[in-house]
């Protein structure tokens, strides 16, 4: 189905994925996930809790 590639397991999730591979993430680990309302932050906040890490996520904007 095309919603399966265009949702969670699609290219939002693969970014998540990617990222969390990049950095090494593992167990016990304490991350911070800026933007973690987006759908890859959100992803990523996930992916990181199933891994066993506490993620921290921020969300809102700086105003200049």
């Amino acid at each position: 189905m095309l919603s399966v590639y265009l949702g969670t397991l699609g290219m939002t999730g693969m970014i998540a994925w990617v990222g969390l591979n990049l950095v090494e993430v593992k167990a016990d680990d304490i991350i911070f996930i800026p933007a973690a309302t987006g759908a890859v932050g959100s992803v990523a906040g996930q992916l990181a809790s199933w891994r066993g890490c506490r993620a921290i996520g921020s969300a809102g904007s700086i105003n200049v």
